[in-house]
C-alpha cells in the first residue's frame, strides 16, 4: 500500500517516506509493473533491509535489483566499488554499494542490457585498482580491515538467523500446546519432535505414545536389527491406531478391513503367538517331568538321597529285575529249571544257593527264592 508521500516495505511491512526507497531508471521504456519488487516507481524495498537483511557479497540479490530497476549490472563492478569503500575508509555494506552504483549510474542513464559493456569496463578498472592497491604502503592494513568487516558481517547475520529460528521454533512449540490444549507432562519439547520425526506429524502427543508403546511391545518380541521387520512392526502399530479410531467412531466396515490388513501384516512379520501342543515333547526336561508325574522311576522310601544318580539308577534296576524275576509266571519256570540243571551238574550245590539267598536283606523274596530253590513253589 503506498500514498503520495509514503510506501510500504515489502520486506519488513513497515510504512516510509519515497525517499528511503530507491527509484527505477528514468531512461528505461520497459514495463516496470511485471517486474516483482517494483511498487510505483520505486523499489519496494526499503534502504534499511537492504542493509540489514543482504550480505555484501550476495550477487545474485544485486544483480535481481538492478534488473528489476533496469540498470547494468556487473560483478567487477561491485567488487570495485567495494574496494573504493575500503580504500576511503568508508563503511561498505550491501546498501552503500548499491546505492553508491545507482548514483554513478542515474548521471549515465544505462540499462540493464548494456550490462556486457559495463562488465568490460570494471574488469579493466578493478585490475587498475589492484595495482595501485599492490604497491600502496597501507594495502595490507586495509585488506585485514576488509576481512575483519566481512568477518563482523557474518556474525550479523548469523546471529540474526540464529534469533529468527529460534522465535519460529518457540512460535511453533506455542501453536502446537495451544492446539493440544495439555501436553503430557513426561514429554519434553525435544521428545515430542522426535516422535514426530518417527511417525508424523499429524498425530496428537498421546496418540504418539501410543503409537510407540505399541512399536516398542511388539519389537522387544522380534529381532529389532531386521529393517523389514521393524517396517512392518511401524506399520502394524499404525493400522492398530486406526483401528482404534474406527471403534470409536462406530466404523465397523472400516475396522473389518483394517483388522484383515494387521492380521496379513502380523503374519508376515512372523509376530502370531505360537500355540502350545500337547502331543509333542521338547526337551529331556520334560521327559524328567512326564515320568516323575507317572511314577515310571520309582523312587521308594529306602532309597537314600545322598546317594548319586548312578548308584539310585542301579538300584531302581535292581528293583525292577527282583518284581520282574518274581512276579511273571513264564520267567519263574525259566529260572527253577535253570538252577535244577545247574545243581544236577554240580555247577553249585543247594547249600551255596541257599547261602546266597540268606544274603538278601529282603526276606519275601528270600523266602519266594528258597521256596523256588527246595521244589515248594508253585
Amino acid at each position: 500500500m503506498s500514498d503520495s508521500k509514503n510506501l510500504t516495505c515489502l520486506k519488513c511491512g513497515s510504512n516510509k517516506r519515497k525517499t528511503n526507497y530507491y527509484t527505477i531508471n528514468k531512461a528505461s521504456e520497459k514495463d516496470f509493473s511485471k517486474e516483482e519488487h517494483i511498487v510505483g516507481d520505486k523499489l519496494g524495498i526499503c534502504k534499511t533491509c537492504l542493509k540489514n537483511e543482504y550480505k555484501i557479497n550476495d550477487l545474485e540479490s544485486a544483480e535481481m535489483f538492478f534488473k528489476e530497476l533496469d540498470y547494468p549490472f556487473s560483478k567487477h563492478m561491485w567488487q570495485f566499488y567495494i574496494r573504493v569503500k575500503i580504500k576511503k575508509e568508508l563503511k561498505a555494506d550491501f546498501k552503500n554499494i548499491l546505492g553508491t552504483i545507482l548514483s554513478t549510474l542515474t548521471m549515465e542513464k544505462p540499462t540493464y542490457d548494456m550490462s556486457e559493456q559495463y562488465h568490460e569496463k570494471y574488469k579493466r578498472k578493478l585490475k587498475e585498482l589492484e595495482i595501485e592497491e599492490a604497491n600502496s604502503s597501507t594495502y595490507e592494513a586495509l585488506r585485514k580491515d576488509y576481512e575483519k568487516n566481512k568477518r563482523r558481517q557474518k556474525q550479523i547475520v548469523e546471529k540474526a538467523v540464529r534469533k529468527k529460528r529460534e522465535e519460529l521454533e518457540r512460535e511453533i512449540f506455542l501453536k502446537e500446546k495451544e492446539k493440544y490444549d495439555v501436553l503430557p507432562e513426561d514429554l519434553s519439547k525435544g521428545d515430542i519432535t522426535y516422535l514426530r520425526n518417527r511417525w508424523g506429524s499429524d498425530y496428537t502427543p498421546k496418540e504418539l505414545i501410543g503409537l510407540e508403546r505399541n512399536y516398542v511391545s511388539l519389537i522387544k518380541n522380534s529381532d529389532p536389527n531386521d529393517p523389514v521387520k521393524a517396517d512392518l512392526i511401524k506399520k502394524i502399530s499404525k493400522i492398530s491406531h486406526l483401528m482404534d479410531k474406527a471403534l470409536d467412531e462406530g466404523s465397523s466396515g472400516d475396522w473389518k478391513d483394517l483388522g484383515n490388513l494387521y492380521d496379513k501384516l502380523v503374519k508376515t512379520a512372523d509376530l502370531s503367538v505360537k500355540k502350545e501342543s500337547n502331543e509333542t515333547i521338547d526337551s529331556i526336561s520334560e521327559i524328567v517331568a512326564i515320568c516323575e508325574s507317572t511314577g515310571f522311576i520309582q523312587l521308594d522310601d529306602h532309597i537314600k538321597y545322598d546317594e548319586d544318580k548312578v548308584d539310585l539308577t542301579i538300584n531302581n534296576m535292581q528293583e525292577y529285575t527282583k518284581d520282574l524275576v518274581v512276579s511273571e509266571t513264564g520267567l519263574t519256570k525259566i529260572v527253577k529249571n535253570t538252577l535244577e540243571e545247574m545243581i544236577s551238574n554240580d555247577m553249585i550245590t543247594l547249600e551255596d544257593l541257599l547261602e546266597i539267598v540268606r544274603k538278601e536283606d529282603d526276606e519275601d523274596y528270600m523266602e519266594e527264592m528258597i521256596l523256588l530253590v527246595t521244589g515248594q513253589a508253585d
